[in-house]
């Protein structure tokens, strides 16, 4: 979906080279990407991937294979989605590894393990980087590498007063 200012994508389907117990979805190979590209979408480009739920089939195209290793495909995208589901079972006990959350969500490993630090945001900052508000350089490429503090209140010590200070140089 494109606006006059940003470009979204509604669930990413399965995705490639992913491990799934059904066969017709195992390690697929689609050009599901260069067909985006095609329609004159890069990957670069955008700027929001809102996950309707977390299904393989919904979210499978939010990492890919690079290098061996899984990364985010849209590295300049918001993703949003219902990430404190993730915090709330591993808080409560519900689920007690990122193993055991791929298994019940029928997710790989490593998609859960990149979503995984942004399941621990604040919904101070979630809020935030939805709106746009937060400092530049604020990214999810960046919180997945660098990770965030499990303290809501840390966070907010941590990544807030950036916020403040970038809001200051603006007016």
């Amino acid at each position: 979906m494109r606006t006059p200012y940003h470009t979204v994508l509604v669930d990413t389907c399965f995705g490639n080279d992913k491990t799934r117990s059904d066969a017709r979805w195992n390690k697929l190979g689609t050009p599901w990407l260069s067909g985006l590209r095609a329609l004159g979408v890069e990957p670069e480009s955008v700027d929001f991937v809102l996950c309707t739920h977390l299904h393989p089939d919904h979210i499978g195209w939010n990492t890919h294979l690079s290098d061996g290793r899984w990364a985010p495909t849209f590295p300049n995208a918001r993703y949003l989605f219902e990430k404190h589901k993730y915090r709330k079972m591993l808080l409560s006990g519900e689920a007690t590894s990122i193993e055991e959350l791929a298994r019940r969500f029928g997710m790989d490993r490593g998609h859960v393990g990149l979503s995984l630090n942004l399941a621990f945001l604040s919904p101070t900052l979630t809020r935030a980087i939805v709106r746009g508000e937060q400092p530049p350089g604020l990214r999810l490429n960046r919180l997945l590498r660098d990770g965030v503090p499990l303290s809501w209140r840390e966070q907010e010590a941590t990544f807030l007063p950036r916020m403040a200070a970038h809001e200051k140089q603006e007016t």
